[in-house]
């Protein structure tokens, strides 16, 4: 849910907080699956400058605007996650993430997601996050 909320948010504008409500609308999610998806979308908005800076720096020869939006939407609700939500460990937010591409992105994307959040957690490993 985290990730259509970013994706719409990309592709059409909308508040990612007012997606997200919308879909909680038309999904009817467990409890937890709201309250987590709610986690991610609270701490996308809380870091979204960073997040966006961590994406752009990180992909190498290749021009970040050219990032395909639901890649991109995938990205920034994994490094939302590992920032925002701390009792989900880090290896399951990018784990997720990959399967997530593999579900519903192009047959590249799974790693091209694994290596960008494998590049971001190590930066951010290296500044003690």
């Amino acid at each position: 849910m985290a990730i259509e909320a970013l994706y719409r948010h990309a592709l059409l504008g909308e508040s990612p907080r007012t997606a997200l409500e919308e879909i909680e609308r038309r999904e009817h999610p467990r409890p937890e699956e709201r309250d987590l998806a709610r986690q991610i979308v609270a701490s996308f908005e809380a870091h979204r400058d960073r997040i966006q800076h961590m994406i752009e720096t990180t992909v190498e020869n290749w021009d970040p605007q050219r990032i395909l939006l639901l890649d991109r939407a995938i990205l920034e609700a994994a490094l939302a996650e590992i920032l925002g939500v701390p009792e989900v460990p880090v290896e399951v937010a990018i784990d997720e993430a990959i399967e997530i591409a593999k579900m519903y992105s192009t047959e590249d994307s799974p790693e091209f997601v694994n290596g960008v959040l494998d590049a971001i957690w190590k930066k951010l490993q290296k500044e003690g996050v």
